[in-house]
């Protein structure tokens, strides 16, 4: 921060000037007057660092005096000044309320601790703000996030819920939503090779032979062999392409007219791409901007020679696997009959190739982990709202855990990147701690905060405490921490964590104190609430201040966090025909 003042004084941001900070006192009856000033020396020297200079001098008192008569800027008596900027003298000025947040663009309000609102806004000047919230069990967060779904969903486009423990089921049902649960032994199937109406990219095909590995568990643990792994990626990625091409050939010889146009928008939204500005633009990128335009007309013979040039006809297979429906993509059945069957290079010159397909099978619809990874998708992935509840996966199912959660994630990046970047889009991830602990999950993570942003995703993800961030690579705790425009800190009865919330975020130690002293719902009577630290970090003012979630009973009943209860509400839900009525006459009973 001082690096950033220095520089924010050298650009002429801020101005250097002096303060007198002076309080004064005055009463008829000396004795009154003497006591008054008594609690006044008290009150400051119960803050932090401050100092109280109390002028017992009678010449001091007469300049002193005579300087603060009010109008009189002219003053030479300078002797108690004070070197700031005119941001930190504003501030000090008596003309503001308690913390505010950020009224002016508020999406969301609250309570402050005097009775004030806060703002709370997920995008300021039309950008994302990515979101930390810190918050150990029982301070209210997942409330927190119902309340503000409550208020803010309707500006969303896309939500998507990925948790554990179905805090946000009924919240859910809301939007007309429902949890897509993934267990052991489940009916639900999410084909990891399907593109969900996007493009083909190396991106893709780079997920599912990573998901492949991890079904392997060949990547797994410190003593990765880095050789073993990049034959095994050679030889899953040579496959899957077969897949893919075998898939196209099929498709387009059945349709001959729709692949010729596919060709053509091929040709077009590549040349497109070559003239967009700035540098690493991909296909991927040109597509999602030409989504909605239709494809001009082409010279004939540049789309033939485009769609039939050994480096421009990958290109038109990767755009028409966008147009094959769920039922036409490859699957994990076809993968493990290709490489046990009918290998690349043949059955006795790939023996490596069979045995991967024979450790492949067992994640068949027939093998021990069910149909999750096989088969046709049989879930709606592209709803507006999509939740995504993995808590039902015991621990001791270590391997299905974190294939599925890889899963998940791959599934997330497609349906934000395949919708328009004008609509925005929020990702809740409840439980940071494990998502960054799984084999691919701190890549994940990472590239979530870092390039999401551009396609309008505001992007929240929940960690009891900092530690589990803090202890994490490098890259992937500066990635996340550069990229969060807005942290949240529940109550936080640790001291240690607390300050090390406190550091990791730079705020003052009466801030961290503050956070300290914020009571538990818990340990309150009456009407509970859940107080929160709103930190939004900014070079030339940091926005940092307290805010209280008095939750409505019906948020409170949305936003029940276990399973058990999540059974019971489904129940008594049952008997309306609309949920929201539903979820208001029986919070109110």
């Amino acid at each position: 921060m001082a690096k950033e003042r220095i520089s924010d004084l050298e650009r002429g941001n801020v101005v250097a000037t002096n303060v007198f900070f002076v309080l004064r006192l005055w009463h008829r009856d000396a004795n009154a007057l003497i006591s008054r000033a008594s609690i006044a020396r008290n009150a400051f020297a119960s803050m932090a660092g401050a100092t109280c200079h109390y002028a017992t001098n009678a010449e001091t008192a007469r300049q002193l005096w005579f300087q603060t008569w009010p109008g009189w800027t002219f003053g030479t008596y300078r002797g108690y000044d004070l070197p700031t900027d005119d941001q930190t003298a504003a501030e000090l000025l008596p003309w503001s309320s308690t913390f505010t947040g950020r009224l002016d663009s508020a999406e969301a309000l609250y309570d402050s601790p005097k009775g004030g609102l806060v703002g709370f806004s997920t995008q300021v000047g039309r950008v994302p703000q990515h979101m930390l919230i810190f918050g150990v069990v029982g301070a209210g967060k997942s409330i927190l996030l119902t309340d503000l779904w409550a208020q803010i969903a309707h500006n969303f486009g896309y939500i998507l819920v990925v948790e554990e423990g179905l805090s946000h089921g009924t919240t859910v049902q809301t939007a007309d939503g429902h949890p897509i649960v993934i267990a052991p032994g489940g009916t639900t199937t999410i084909n990891y090779l399907d593109t969900c109406g996007l493009p083909l990219t190396s991106e893709h095909v780079g997920s599912a032979v990573a998901l492949c590995l991890q079904m392997l568990r060949e990547n797994i643990g410190n003593n990765v062999d880095q050789a073993r792994i990049s034959g095994l990626q050679s030889i899953l990625t040579s496959h899957i392409s077969l897949l893919y091409d075998s898939a196209w050939e099929e498709w387009s010889r059945i349709h001959p007219e729709e692949s010729n146009l596919i060709a053509r928008r091929a040709c077009w939204i590549e040349a497109h791409r070559v003239q967009m500005p700035g540098q690493g633009n991909t296909f991927l990128d040109a597509w999602s901007e030409l989504r909605d335009t239709a494809t001009p007309e082409l010279d004939e013979h540049e789309v033939a020679k485009f769609s039939t040039h050994h480096l421009t006809r990958g290109i038109v297979r990767d755009l028409g696997m966008s147009y094959l429906s769920p039922e036409e993509m490859p699957t994990h059945s076809q993968l493990v009959e290709l490489m046990t069957l009918t290998p690349i290079g043949g059955y006795d010159d790939n023996a490596e190739a069979v045995k991967i397909g024979d450790r492949l099978s067992v994640w068949k619809a027939g093998g021990s982990y069910g149909r999750l990874f096989d088969g046709v998708t049989t879930v709606r992935l592209d709803a507006n709202v999509t939740h995504f509840e993995l808590g039902l996966i015991k621990d001791a199912m270590e391997e299905l855990r974190d294939a599925a959660h890889f899963l998940v994630l791959n599934v997330a990046r497609q349906q934000v990147i395949k919708r328009p970047r004008a609509q925005r889009k929020l990702i809740i991830f409840e439980e940071g701690a494990r998502m960054i602990q799984l084999p691919g999950g701190a890549k994940a993570l990472k590239e979530f905060y870092a390039q999401m942003r551009k396609y309008g995703a505001v992007v929240c993800t929940v960690f009891q405490q900092s530690a589990a961030l803090q202890s994490a690579d490098q890259t992937l705790r500066a990635a996340v921490f550069d990229n969060t425009k807005l942290f949240v800190v529940s109550a936080q009865p640790s001291p240690r964590a607390a300050d090390e919330i406190g550091d990791a975020l730079e705020i003052s130690e009466s801030a961290t104190e503050a956070v300290k002293r914020y009571p538990l719902p818990e340990h309150q009577t009456g009407r509970k609430f859940s107080s929160f630290l709103m930190v939004a970090p900014d070079p030339r003012r940091k926005l940092v201040g307290t805010f209280r979630n008095i939750a409505a009973p019906e948020v409170v009943y949305a936003g029940a966090s276990d399973n058990e209860v999540w059974d019971e509400r489904q129940k008594a839900l049952l008997g309306y025909d609309d949920v929201v009525t539903g979820i208001i006459t029986e919070a109110r009973k």
